[in-house]
């Protein structure tokens, strides 16, 4: 499976474009690149033309703060994909998505196991001077088509978009700060700067944990380097990649040194991603019971009725509104065949269900209601709403997007999973709304039909056997009275 990882390329505080051209030339490495034999694209073949091409662009259109670039990555697994296929792949997606609007350079990469693929392209567009916008969700509605459809035609499989891990505080810290609460990860953190200050070397500083209460029950190597964990007195564990930087092992050994290293900005890990295939099963469709049959033959006569009817005698006002009551009877059809609805009694279980349902998706909704009393959500949501009503030419969009992603780093981790989950509870509550009005009115056709039966002719003129119910509706004169036995 192919990865894509989406960057901005920020402005530098030594000069607008020096992330801009750092990029350019990382990515036309030739020793990366064979020489810059895999090198392509429609804003020149050096480093200095691609970046001063870019330049230019902006000088035109007097847009040369801000965003300067984007960065794309391409990355397939070892094996999968050939140095001259990845090529043809990367020149395709360019040409189908950026074309002539925008300046960009492409390169493939085969210095790693795995080949991949880098593209940096410019922020402002060349004919119209729009600031390129990338906003959450535009890889599965725009680009995530055409990668599929690239991927198909070279009988590759699809690339997946690798959406990085936000900076923040696990929800429990984010609430333990906001009461003024310890974690356990402060506690770690400050135990460990309390004993790089006392230390000598990394062997001394083992052994002041140690002294402490601390034990080391794992150690090893990762894609990142050298990892610990930490095991606090009382079994509480974090392994060092993941208290931030500061705290990683190769840092706290420079900071034993002297070196200073800024702490505390949360470690970045990548996603577990798991696949899995399902056979087909094809549906196994249940014998009717006597209850659905005899809910589907009162819908089908009652379909039926007027039909048989003079068209000229048929009061039309009723015919509205008894076809309206037809809609509501197919309705409840398909619920009570979808739901395997043998009974009253099987509705009355449901409805117990739902209930006990929807009690719990409004307790776990409570949680997200915490969250929204938050300021910097509600700066957040400020930021995201103005940020939807900007017109296309409007660069302030821009400024929009790197003030939210710095109020992201005050936000809980599960922010995002909040607000997803926020919208699945509301569906959810949704469709529970929309299933008890159809089983009231399952219970209501249902009452009814029981209350005529008991006054009917042939109620009165037959013992009915035990349990047994006949189905009756009165009509008035113009309408002939029909019976579901």
């Amino acid at each position: 499976m192919g990865i894509t990882k989406l960057m901005n390329i920020k402005s530098s505080p030594h000069g607008a474009s020096r992330h801009l051209k750092h990029s350019i030339e990382y990515i036309m490495n030739p020793k990366k690149t064979a020489d810059r034999a895999l090198v392509g694209g429609n804003a020149g073949s050096t480093p200095q033309e691609v970046y001063d091409i870019m330049m230019e662009t902006k000088a035109d259109w007097e847009k040369t703060d801000g965003r300067q670039g984007y960065h794309f990555i391409l990355s397939w697994k070892p094996g999968e994909i050939s140095e001259e296929k990845a090529y043809e792949v990367v020149q395709e997606f360019c040409q189908e998505y950026l074309g002539d609007q925008y300046d960009y350079v492409f390169a493939v990469h085969n210095d790693q196991p795995h080949i991949h693929a880098h593209i940096v392209f410019n922020s402002v567009g060349r004919n119209t001077g729009y600031k390129y916008r990338y906003q959450k969700g535009d890889w599965e509605r725009y680009i995530q088509p055409i990668t599929d459809k690239i991927c198909e035609r070279h009988g590759l499989s699809r690339l997946e978009y690798e959406k990085e891990k936000k900076k923040g505080k696990s929800y429990a810290e984010h609430l333990a700060d906001k009461q003024g609460r310890y974690t356990w990860k402060k506690i770690i953190q400050a135990d460990i700067d309390y004993m790089i200050e006392r230390s000598e070397s990394w062997n001394d500083f083992l052994e002041q944990m140690k002294e402490i209460g601390y034990t080391f029950p794992r150690s090893g190597y990762n894609e990142k380097g050298e990892y610990l964990t930490f095991c606090a007195p009382g079994n509480h564990r974090k392994r060092s990649d993941t208290l931030g930087s500061g705290y990683t092992v190769a840092d706290i050994k420079k900071r034993i040194l002297g070196e200073h290293i800024k702490p505390d900005i949360e470690a970045k890990r990548p996603p577990w991603i798991k696949q899995a295939k399902m056979k087909q099963v094809l549906p196994v469709i249940p014998a009717l019971s006597g209850y659905q049959k005899r809910y589907i033959r009162g819908m089908y006569q009652a379909a039926t009725y007027y039909a048989k009817q003079n068209p000229y005698r048929v009061n039309q006002g009723k015919v509205r509104r008894d076809m309206l009551q037809l809609e509501k009877l197919r309705e409840d059809c398909r619920y009570i065949l979808r739901q395997d609805i043998k009974s009253m009694e099987d509705v009355a279980e449901r409805e117990k269900e739902l209930r006990a349902l929807e009690k719990f998706l409004k307790g776990q909704r409570g949680e997200s209601m915490i969250l929204k009393e938050d300021i910097v959500y509600q700066q957040y949501q400020a930021l995201s709403e103005e940020a939807s009503r900007l017109p296309d030419w409007d660069d302030r969009f821009e400024n929009l997007l790197d003030q939210m992603e710095e109020l992201e780093e005050s936000l809980p981790q599960d922010f995002w999973k909040f607000r997803k989950n926020e919208a699945e509870i509301k569906e959810q509550l949704t469709a529970i709304r929309q299933e008890r009005r159809i089983l009231n009115h399952i219970k209501k056709v249902d009452q009814e039909a029981w209350k005529a039966a008991q006054f009917s002719p042939e109620k009165v003129k037959n013992k009915l056997k035990k349990g047994e119910r006949v189905w009756t509706r009165k009509l008035d004169k113009t309408s002939a009275s029909k019976s579901i036995k």
